[in-house]
């Protein structure tokens, strides 16, 4: 057979996905040069077929048939080979590398490595047998470190280091990458201070383990010096990154520590886990285009699996959502009604105002239409952040929820006020967040005054065991964020729980007039000249 040539159209896929992590300049320079690398890669060893593998997201990797022997064929781009320079990690593992490093140019480096029986990158319930050999072997032929090794090798620590000084150099907000970085060097001192240290393979995870009759091969020669706990966190940490809203990441870490239990304790696992996120998410956020969707998915895991590590280590925050996304379609006015002039202000920066100056609020979130952000003056205050309305009331707290889970995972508690409600004060915020250290939830009441009786068959009923909701209503955080349903037919976010919360009905609060008719925004106008 003749040798043949590299179609471009075949990696399609691959230069979308590095568009996605990598800057998309490089990305499309390395893609105007890559067929030809790869043409004289095909030359040298004489490849006559060849198979893409599309999972690959560090570059391209091909299953090579050549005249002579199958071999895989695995080349980076610069961007990538400029890290595993920078931070040493390109190097030949001694004994278990089958391969060897072809340099095309000063750019590109090509990896070949033998063909033999490649590892799966099929899910690991599906796959459990496999990953019980895999780790038996590597726990039976652990690389112990020695002064060579030690020389050539970055530890594990020092390839974090390297990603956390990059991100500092960007425009990127430090505040949460910063705090995990601490807590990292904190927790993986305290794993090498407690276990030996080994030589790892890398990500043997993605395609690149193999396994032969006689014993582990790895046919990627990335590897650092770490405990070998951190060997056993990559698998769990995809695994999770991996997962389709139908599992709980907490399950999915006791599953995997399970399955790991008789190589490492619980706290040992769990603080290695950490370490291994904390390494992916830094990265994340300044490698991907893509709006800080990857680095939130990480962020979130984090967060499921460490909330405690937030609350108690990191200064937690209350935050104000406002909720202004509604038309005003009963006001009858040219524009929604939370932007009209209230003595010489938009209505909706009564609630602004309030929400600056309470003293328990770190945060503020509009949910609103971006349309009208030029009726309230916020461009210059970095503690209020704009999330485009839902198309109703619980879908514009859900949206508000996902955004502060994302941003500020040290959210503790959240007060949700209204745009239409200009009488909200920044005492009445602070009170709602002090009853939240001895309530769940705390929603406004009024009492019922007058006579209350059932239309249907003119039954008097005792207004003593009922109460008029309104907004604003307090939270826990968390706790409203696992309970929330968009498809109630509730739009009080109390009914949305599963089981009944402790509730302080908030009855001082008098003068709670929601905007709705003209009438209301007069008598508003008289209100507040009063003050």
């Amino acid at each position: 057979m003749e040798t043949i040539s590299f179609k471009l159209d075949d990696a399609k896929e691959i230069f979308e996905r590095l568009s996605c992590f990598y800057n998309i300049d490089e990305v499309n320079e390395w893609k105007n040069k890559v067929k030809d690398d790869l043409n004289q890669l095909f030359l040298k060893w004489d490849v006559t077929q060849y198979q893409l593998n599309k999972n690959s997201y560090m570059g391209i990797v091909l299953d090579c048939k050549c005249k002579t022997k199958d071999i895989y064929i695995k080349i980076v781009p610069p961007m990538i080979k400029r890290f595993f320079s920078e931070t040493g990690t390109l190097k030949k593992l001694p004994k278990d590398v089958i391969c060897e490093i072809y340099e095309i140019d000063e750019n590109a480096n090509a990896i070949i490595m033998e063909k033999i029986i490649p590892g799966d990158l099929a899910r690991f319930s599906e796959n459990k047998k496999m990953y019980t050999d895999l780790f038996e072997n590597l726990a039976n032929n652990k690389i112990i470190v020695d002064e060579e090794i030690n020389e050539k090798f970055k530890n594990f620590s020092e390839v974090v280091d390297y990603d956390y000084n990059i991100l500092q150099s960007t425009n990127f907000d430090l505040d949460i990458p910063a705090f995990l970085y601490k807590l990292f060097k904190e927790k993986y001192s305290e794993l090498c201070m407690n276990n030996d240290l080994y030589l790892l393979h890398g990500d043997i995870y993605l395609n690149n383990a193999v396994l032969s009759n006689e014993n582990i091969k790895i046919v990627d020669p990335l590897g650092f010096i770490a405990p070998f706990v951190i060997e056993l966190t990559p698998i769990c940490a995809y695994e999770m990154f991996n997962n389709d809203g139908n599992r709980k990441n907490v399950d999915i870490f006791n599953e995997f520590y399970d399955f790991f239990s008789q190589y490492v304790d619980y706290e040992t696992y769990k603080n290695a886990m950490l370490c291994q996120l904390i390494k992916v998410y830094i990265p994340s956020i300044y490698e991907a285009n893509d709006n800080g969707k990857r680095a939130n998915k990480w962020l979130n895991i984090i967060n499921d699996l460490y909330r405690d590590y937030f609350i108690e280590n990191y200064q937690s925050k209350n935050i104000d959502i406002i909720l202004a996304g509604g038309v005003g379609s009963r006001f009858g006015a040219d524009i929604p009604k939370q932007y009209l002039d209230l003595n010489g202000q938009p209505v909706i920066n009564y609630a602004i105002t309030a929400a600056k100056e309470a003293k328990s609020i770190d945060e503020i979130v509009i949910v609103m239409d971006e349309q009208y952000l030029n009726y309230i003056g916020i461009s210059d205050d970095k503690h209020i952040h704009i999330v485009h309305n839902g198309d109703n009331r619980i879908q514009s707290v859900k949206k508000a929820l996902e955004y502060i889970k994302n941003s500020f995972p040290e959210c503790e508690n959240i007060i949700i006020t209204q745009a239409v409600n200009p009488m909200i004060t920044s005492d009445i915020i602070d009170d709602y967040i002090a009853k939240l250290d001895q309530y769940d939830v705390v929603t406004t009441a009024q009492e019922c005054v007058g006579e209350l009786f059932n239309i249907e068959d003119y039954q008097k009923i005792d207004r003593n065991n009922y109460y008029f909701c309104q907004s604003p209503e307090a939270f826990k955080f968390n706790q409203l964020y696992k309970n929330i349903d968009v498809n109630s037919q509730y739009s009080e976010l109390i009914y949305h729980y599963n089981n009944k919360p402790q509730i302080y009905y908030y009855l001082a609060f008098k003068n709670n007039i929601k905007i709705t008719t003209d009438s209301d925004l007069e008598y508003c106008k008289y209100l507040l000249k009063k003050k």
